[in-house]
């Protein structure tokens, strides 16, 4: 028998420890998941996180296309790019 692949959660834990979200709001929805559950859901944690990135990779753009900032459209357009795709694989 051979042991799973491990989520992309998990590979996240175990590269860069715990690293809990920024946001007010999700951590709250992560305490809250940990008193009805009795443990931390990694799984939880890393979806949190991602859409934290997702946010900040959006506030970013849009800031750029408000300051008319060309030369770093194009560089903050592919973060976004590969952002929003590991979102779509993740969920």
């Amino acid at each position: 028998m051979t042991a799973p692949y491990p989520t992309k959660a998990e590979m996240d834990y175990r590269q860069n420890g715990l690293v809990l979200p920024n946001e007010k709001k999700n951590l709250e929805i992560l305490l809250r998941d940990v008193h009805q559950k009795g443990f931390l859901d990694i799984e939880l944690l890393y979806q949190l996180k991602e859409r934290e990135g997702i946010k900040r990779i959006e506030k970013e753009i849009q800031d750029k296309l408000e300051n008319d900032d060309q030369d770093n459209l194009c560089e903050c357009s592919w973060s976004f790019k590969r952002a929003f795709e590991r979102c779509l694989k993740s969920n």
